[in-house]
């Protein structure tokens, strides 16, 4: 939205590309969702949490399984970067609406945002002339 919006991909969205980036590699290493790569997981979950420690991975795949792995997240990462924009840009005037609304009143609730959603686009005035008064005139 940042980028459609300003033109530019700020800081921000850092926190929304290593969850994106966490969900595909999940979907091609445990969930077998890659049709280059088979069904199949890569690396062997070890389940023993100690001292707060996340859940450890032994690797049981080859270098050339990595690399592939890692072109396969970035496809993923790709495809869907350039889906979200497309679905941003054709919803552009529901979020803007959305946005102001959030602006004016924090939150909605689900009947509220669905009214928002299915409001009819408002009419924008069409070029008019218009007057120009300058002093003296």
């Amino acid at each position: 939205a940042e980028e459609i919006f300003f033109g530019r991909v700020t800081t921000g969205a850092a926190s929304d590309l290593q969850q994106a980036t966490r969900i595909a590699r999940a979907m091609v290493m445990q969930y077998g969702m890659s049709a280059s790569l088979g069904l199949r997981t890569y690396g062997e979950q070890q389940g023993n949490i100690f001292l707060g420690r996340e859940f450890g991975q032994n690797r049981d795949y080859s270098e050339e399984a990595a690399r592939l792995i890692d072109e396969e997240v970035r496809v993923i990462l790709d495809r869907n970067y350039g889906r979200a924009k497309e679905v941003i840009t054709q919803n552009r005037a529901q979020l803007v609406r959305l946005v102001d609304k959030l602006i004016e009143v924090e939150t909605l609730d689900r009947e509220q945002f669905e009214e928002l959603m299915n409001a009819p686009e408002p009419e924008v005035a069409v070029d008019q002339p218009v007057e120009v008064l300058l002093p003296g005139d």
